[in-house]
């Protein structure tokens, strides 16, 4: 992201705790300046395939945007393009609703 800075930019932050009982989650919001950048679409593409194979308790890490917006952490999404295809709206609709392609909620929150 050229022309932004900070003490620390985490880059494909997809699976990331914020659970205050784990030492490193206490430190991230005591750095000054931290971006956590994201890419909610993987909930959208690959939602099904997370909801096989990551343990029930373990879902409401992926891609916890209200988590980070709830401890003032700055949050950028983007969509990891090439890697997945551009499509910035049904990223932003997995972010808000947390859906994957065929309608299952990944995690309720």
């Amino acid at each position: 992201m050229p022309g932004i800075t900070a003490d620390l930019i985490l880059y494909n932050a997809n699976i990331l705790t914020l659970d205050p009982k784990l030492p490193a989650a206490r430190q991230l919001p005591l750095i000054q300046d931290v971006i956590v950048v994201t890419q909610p679409f993987f909930l959208y593409t690959m939602g099904g395939q997370f909801l096989k194979e990551v343990e029930t308790r373990n879902l409401k890490w992926l891609f916890p945007l209200k988590s980070f917006i709830k401890n003032s952490v700055k949050t950028a999404i983007s969509s990891d393009s090439p890697l997945l295809p551009a499509s910035p709206f049904k990223g932003i609709y997995s972010a808000i609703t947390r859906k994957e392609r065929s309608g299952k909620i990944v995690w309720e929150i």
